[in-house]
């Protein structure tokens, strides 16, 4: 198939969440909130609603993982950051962010960023896709993946192929889409089975 696009479920994976704290919710927890509902709705985030912050747990002693989830936020290292730097991110952004170990005064190494979404398109099409489970009432628009799709699972409409690189389509719960070329690159830096990416038909 010479046309195709990339999701990915990486939201869905719970093995990516690290029991840390950030500063925006141990001081502002609406603000925290605030932040998070745009996020998770993949609307553009005021910047002072993201942690400049995260605390890392006694437990975690070994390296982090290059995507993590901190409170709900999602924070990337620099290798992820160059990459999706280099693509039309939209109303989606990165912001720079502060690790600490648990002691709250010895930093993490490395450059680390919190990553928005930013945009939504509607063009997840159920009735052109297989294998996807009903997410409301059966038979409706709205659906998950499995925990194991596959390629070309998921179709979509040619809206998605304009303007950003990065986004949430409401209709497919607690995914991420993304453009071919960024998925192609995450996939040549061998992150594309960390992200749980899968192409996408375009029909």
């Amino acid at each position: 198939m010479s046309e195709y696009l990339w999701v990915s479920n990486v939201m869905s994976n719970a093995s990516l969440i690290i029991m840390a704290t950030t500063d925006v919710v141990e001081e502002n927890l609406e603000s925290a909130k605030s932040g998070l509902k745009a996020l998770k709705g993949g609307q553009p985030v005021d910047p002072a609603t993201l942690p400049r912050s995260v605390y890392l747990p006694k437990a975690k002693l070994g390296s982090l993982p290059p995507l993590f989830d901190a409170n709900g936020f999602y924070i990337v290292d620099e290798t992820v950051a160059n990459i999706l730097s280099r693509h039309d991110l939209g109303e989606g952004g990165l912001y720079p962010v502060d690790l600490w170990q648990s002691d709250r005064a010895t930093p993490v190494k490395g450059l680390w960023f919190c990553w928005t979404f930013g945009n939504t398109k509607s063009a997840f099409t159920k009735a052109h896709s297989t294998n996807m489970l009903d997410r409301g009432p059966p038979g409706g628009e709205w659906a998950m993946m499995p925990w194991s799709p596959a390629d070309f699972d998921v179709a979509v409409t040619r809206d998605a192929l304009g303007g950003p690189e990065v986004w949430l389509d409401h209709r497919l719960f607690k995914t991420v889409f993304m453009s071919r070329e960024l998925g192609d690159e995450l996939v040549a830096a061998n992150l594309g089975q960390f992200f749980r990416l899968y192409r996408t038909k375009v029909i």
